[in-house]
């Protein structure tokens, strides 16, 4: 089965976000963690799961620069961030029109 294969880039930073004060901003696209190169929803949210109640480092790119931040995983394997799903924010989309 064919499964989209989504970038985790955050949308917005809550400010009950167990993460609020961590540097995490919206635009953030995350590439690795912990220094292993993953940059898909799928992955990451797997990757978090083996880190519950502890912390990570997270690799992202902000405006075209690659930056370290750490961040706490809380007791459900999340980090209090909501994610971009704004089709045309994450992917190129085109529109071809054939004759």
């Amino acid at each position: 089965m064919f499964q989209l294969r989504v970038p985790f880039i955050i949308a917005q930073m809550q400010d009950s976000s167990i993460n609020a004060s961590s540097g995490l901003a919206n635009g953030d696209r995350v590439l690795a963690v912990n220094g292993s190169e993953m940059s898909v929803i799928q992955d990451i949210q797997s990757e978090l799961l083996k880190f519950k109640g502890d912390s990570i480092t997270l690799s992202i790119e902000r405006s075209g620069q690659i930056i370290e931040k750490r961040v706490a995983v809380n007791l459900e394997g999340k980090i209090g961030v909501a994610l971009e799903n704004n089709i045309d924010k994450l992917f190129k989309v085109t529109t071809s029109n054939y004759t």
